[in-house]
């Protein structure tokens, strides 16, 4: 008998150091999984804010005289239409240059505004069902927006959304006395 309990704590012995081996490739897998698991996570913050950061407005303060230059991002879809917006304009004024034209989507009746640098006319064009003929506004510096020799003036705090294709780079100019904070972003839709 007593072989037998011999035989079987020898047994015993085997499998308990099998399972203990067992144990200890398990933890170290889940050390391993664990690791992996925190590496996945960082991995994913990372390139979550840079997501964030992509399409987050960029905000800009500008000096009286300084600008900045925005590329546009380009794509051979026909669908694809690059857009500019401002928002949170501090006041003052802001030049919008690298385009001949600028269009401003309307709505309602109002298809949009066309703003022809080169003519140095404002077109405000209505849709075919309304029976309301395409009107020339008055380039008048009094207004929030109006056209410069060079581009586009914009003079209030109001938010803008222009479409801006075949276009490679935007200038926006502070052409105020005083400095002018906003944000700017170029997407492409």
């Amino acid at each position: 008998m007593e072989q037998t309990s011999d035989m079987s704590q020898s047994e015993m012995l085997r499998k308990n150091g099998g399972e203990v081996r067992v144990k200890n490739k398990r933890k170290q897998l889940n050390k391993w999984n664990l690791g992996c698991s925190g590496v996945v996570a960082i991995v994913a913050i990372v390139f979550s804010y840079y997501i964030y950061l992509y399409f987050k407005n960029t905000s800009y303060t500008l000096k009286p005289g300084d600008s900045i230059v925005l590329k546009v991002p380009t794509s051979k879809q026909k669908e694809f239409t690059p857009k500019l917006y401002l928002s949170r304009i501090s006041g003052g004024k802001l030049e919008l240059s690298g385009k001949t034209s600028w269009w401003q989507s309307g709505e309602g009746n109002l298809v949009g505004t066309n703003y022809d640098v080169l003519k140095q006319e404002i077109s405000e064009i209505y849709s075919s069902s309304s029976n309301i003929p395409t009107k020339i506004i008055q380039n008048d510096p009094n207004n929030s927006i109006y056209l410069s020799k060079d581009g586009v003036v914009l003079q209030s705090k109001e938010s803008w959304e222009f479409e801006i294709p075949n276009s490679k780079q935007i200038k926006i100019t502070n052409i105020s006395d005083r400095d002018i904070r906003f944000e700017a972003q170029v997407t492409g839709e």
